[in-house]
Parts: C-alpha cells; sequence; structure tokens
C-alpha cells in the first residue's frame, strides 16, 4: 500500500462543483447515470426527496444502501464486495456525510488501499495512480464530506480513523438545496455545528493555510447570515454552500480539540454533529486567547470572542436542548471520564489544535462542556 505525506501549504478542492440552479438539471440528465453504481442513505426523508428528484433514472443503476450509523470497517467491507460485484467507471453517493464517506472508503478498500485494521496512530494516508470518478450529492449540510480528501471510518475498537488521499477528492459535487427540505430544527441545528467546527478549527489550526482560511471564513459568513432567515430553498441553499466551503477548509488544513472531542463520544452513541454541537463552545472558550482566535473575531467583524460564543450559542443551542443523558455518564463518572480524556489525547486531531493541551487542560474542557451543556 502506498504512503504519501500530506504537507502543508497546498490546498486541493474537487474540480467541479455544481449549485443553485444549475444543480438539478445535472442531477437528471442521463449521461450522470450511465455506467454508474449509487451509494444512498437509509434515511426514509432522505430516499424519499431522492426518488422524487430522480424519478426513474436510477432504477437500473445498481444501488446499495447504507445501515444506520458511521462507516465500520465491516460496513466498508460490505461496499466494497457491492463494487467487486458491479464494477462501473463512476460512484455516485447521495446522502450524508456518513454515506459519502463511505462510498470512498468501499472504492479504496475494493482497490486494497487501505486495510482492515488500522494503526494505533489513528490516520491512514495512500495514493494511487488510479483516478475514481466520484459524484458527491449532500443531502444534509453538515460534514463537507463532499469538499473533502478525507473520510472517516469507525475501527474495530470504536476508535474514528481518518482516511486522507487526493485521491479521496469528488470529480463532481452538486449541491442542492431542496435535500435540506423540511429537516427538523434540532438536527439543522447539529449539522450547522459540524459546519461551524470544520470553519472555526481550520481557521485556528496549527496546520495554517491562508486559502483555507477564506474558505472558512466565507462558510462562517453564509452561516451567520442565515440564522433566523425562514425556511426556503434560498437559505437551505447558503447552507449547503456553507458546509462544503468547510469542508474544503479543514480538508486543506485541520481541526482541532473540539473534533477530537466529537470523535471520542461516538462510542457512545453521540452523532458526530451532536458531539461537535456539545464541545464546540467549550473548544472556542479553550482556544479564545490565540491570536487565531483574535484574528477570526476580527476578520468576521465581531467585537470579541463573547460575540461569537453568541452567534454559535445561537446556531447550535437547538441540538443540545435535553441531551444532558446522552453524556451523564461519561462526563460525571470519574471512570468513564478519563476513559473520554484518554481516548481525546489519543485523537489526531488534538495535535493540530492551537494550543497544545495535556490531561489537565483536556478535563478542564470537558467540565466546561458539561457546564454549558448542563450536565453536573
Amino acid at each position: 500500500m502506498g504512503k504519501l505525506r500530506l504537507g502543508y501549504p497546498r490546498f486541493r478542492q474537487p474540480p467541479v462543483a455544481i449549485f443553485g440552479g444549475g444543480s438539478r438539471k445535472v442531477i437528471v440528465t442521463e449521461e450522470l447515470w450511465r455506467d454508474a453504481v449509487l451509494f444512498v442513505s437509509g434515511q426514509e426523508r432522505a430516499n424519499v426527496m431522492v426518488a422524487e428528484t430522480l424519478g426513474g433514472l436510477a432504477s437500473s443503476v445498481p444501488t446499495l444502501t447504507k445501515p444506520p450509523g458511521e462507516p465500520t470497517v465491516e460496513m466498508v467491507r460490505h461496499g466494497a464486495d457491492f463494487l467487486r460485484r458491479n464494477p462501473a467507471r463512476r460512484v455516485i453517493g447521495v446522502g450524508g456525510g456518513s454515506v459519502l464517506d463511505w462510498c470512498r472508503l468501499s472504492w479504496a478498500r475494493r482497490w486494497d488501499l487501505i486495510p482492515d485494521v488500522y494503526p494505533a496512530g489513528g490516520v491512514v494516508e495512500f495514493d494511487t495512480p488510479s483516478l475514481p470518478d466520484f459524484v458527491l450529492v449532500p443531502t444534509t449540510c453538515a460534514s463537507g464530506a463532499e469538499g473533502s480528501a478525507v473520510a472517516v471510518v469507525m475501527d474495530s475498537i470504536g476508535r474514528k480513523v481518518a482516511v486522507r488521499s487526493p485521491n479521496l477528492l469528488a470529480s463532481t459535487v452538486i449541491l442542492d438545496g431542496q435535500f435540506l427540505s423540511g429537516v427538523a430544527e434540532h438536527r439543522m441545528a447539529a449539522s450547522l455545528a459540524d459546519v461551524l467546527s470544520h470553519g472555526i478549527e481550520s481557521f485556528v489550526s496549527l496546520a495554517h493555510s491562508a486559502f483555507a482560511e477564506d474558505a472558512a471564513l466565507a462558510s462562517l459568513r453564509r452561516v451567520f447570515g442565515c440564522l433566523g432567515a425562514p425556511d426556503s430553498s434560498g437559505r437551505d441553499q447558503t447552507l449547503l454552500e456553507a458546509a462544503y466551503l468547510a469542508g474544503v477548509a479543514a480538508s486543506n488544513s485541520s481541526v482541532g480539540i473540539v473534533h477530537a472531542f466529537a470523535h471520542s463520544v461516538a462510542r457512545h452513541g453521540v452523532s458526530h454533529g451532536l458531539g461537535n454541537a456539545l464541545g464546540l463552545m467549550a473548544g472556542i472558550r479553550s482556544n479564545a486567547e490565540t491570536n487565531a482566535m483574535k484574528d477570526l473575531v476580527a476578520r468576521l467583524h465581531l467585537k470579541s470572542t463573547d460575540e461569537l460564543l453568541e452567534w454559535v450559542s445561537r446556531a447550535v443551542g437547538p441540538a443540545i436542548r435535553d441531551v444532558g443523558s446522552l453524556l451523564a455518564e461519561s462526563l460525571t463518572r470519574h471512570e468513564s471520564r478519563r476513559e473520554l480524556a484518554t481516548a481525546m489525547m489519543a485523537d489526531a486531531c488534538i495535535r493540530t489544535n492551537p494550543v497544545r493541551v495535556d490531561d489537565a487542560d483536556v478535563n478542564r474542557f470537558l467540565e466546561d462542556v458539561g457546564t454549558l451543556t448542563g450536565v453536573q
């Protein structure tokens, strides 16, 4: 298996991103579905919208539906077997970030580019002359996976492992705001938490990238500009664009303590978006005194970090109401809390947090999460 060291500064993004009025026209072209396979979400709402949009276009396309949860080793192996049975020129993924990660990881596993057993470091990198044709169509404004050269898999012992490669970049991204229609308020808030954490953490990351800064700022401004706006295709389209830009920013820099937390609580059944919602304000506070965070506040034309926290609270608040029981044991019982802190310190994202953290810092962060979410 080839190894690739992804250094900085460099900037990669999908060569084609189609958005606005053009997105619907591209989705319904017969050429898109010729010699293709389709990976889709198992969520009923998304599938109904896909069926309504595509009509009979995808009826003859081999299709695999994702089981519940984050992509696991077993799920990726199943996807690889599906691709072996159905050779095709194009892999189309329609769904949330877990679906978009799953189809790309399945392709990599199908060609033996990633293993079944992952290293303790939590990061796998590869490069290959093979150029897959990924068409990614997000149905949530969450992970920004459609713009990223990174995909995340849950290993056999519950750790989240980042797989990085330029070969994981989509050849075409289609951003169609219709897919956000009717999303419940708390789900939208959890999605926005992931967008905001990508934008904020990539901007302040130690793995600095000037171009990623600009993508992060554009993403954050779009999200804040939509807060309080009525549900509409215009708002939804803007939020999808924000998620894409945040994913590009994070893929070309890195993230930090908030993502280390979100990855670590996944083993307790906390979704990635909710994990980011629960940890985001604590993460901002823990990095508030860095020059990078002060620069972010200034470039967003805010008065202070407190004002940034107010905007973030408005966006993610609906996601963290009445969810204290999900984290109560992890944050209050000594043994569970120590396990959570250990997992965070072992997570690769912690290395690029702008403040170098130790065990005491992580415990203070967890105390702050408990206070901010009402878990004492």
